[in-house]
C-alpha cells in the first residue's frame, strides 16, 4: 500500500528491503495521493485525498485536518485537493471551528483569537475593541466607549 512498481514483495521476497540489485524497487504514491491496494503497478492506483484531508509520500491513507487547522501544500499555501500534504494551525487572529477545511477565516470585529490551532474567537471585553483578524483586543482610547 502507499506505492506502486515491481517491489520485492512482488519478486517473492519478504520486503523491498530484502531487495538485491536484480530487483525494481516501489514508487511512493507522491503526497496528496494515497494508494490503499497492495500490488499496484501504475501510479494510476494512486488515488487523491479529498478536500480537507492530507497524505504524505508512500501512504496508503488519507488524515483529515482537525478543527482549528487546515490543509496546506508543501510550500505552506492553501491546498484543496491531490496536493495536500499537512495540516497547518490557524493563525493568531483567525479560526477554523470545522473538521476538513482547506481555510482558516479571520476573527470579526470585536473578537480575537490570541493562540494558535483556535476553533472559535473570544468575545472583546467591555471597555474594548477589535478590529478584523486581530489577536488582542485594545483598550478604547479616551472620549471613546464600547
Amino acid at each position: 500500500p502507499g506505492q506502486y512498481g515491481e517491489c520485492g514483495k512482488a519478486s517473492g521476497l519478504d520486503s523491498d528491503e530484502a531487495c538485491s540489485v536484480n530487483c525494481k524497487s516501489c514508487t511512493k504514491c507522491r503526497g496528496g495521493t494515497y494508494n490503499p491496494v497492495t500490488g499496484s503497478t501504475s501510479n494510476t492506483s494512486c488515488l487523491s485525498c479529498s478536500t480537507g484531508y492530507v497524505s504524505t509520500a508512500g501512504a496508503s491513507s488519507c488524515l483529515g485536518c482537525e478543527a482549528g487547522r487546515y490543509a496546506t501544500d508543501e510550500t505552506g499555501n492553501y491546498a484543496i485537493i491531490a496536493m495536500a500534504t499537512n495540516c497547518t494551525s490557524c493563525q493568531f487572529g483567525y479560526y477554523q471551528p470545522a473538521d476538513h477545511s482547506v481555510y482558516c477565516a479571520p476573527c470579526d470585529a470585536g473578537t480575537m483569537s490570541n493562540g494558535t490551532a483556535t476553533k472559535e474567537c473570544t468575545s472583546c471585553p467591555a471597555g474594548t475593541a477589535s478590529s478584523t483578524g486581530s489577536a488582542t483586543c485594545t483598550d478604547c482610547n479616551p472620549g471613546y466607549y464600547q
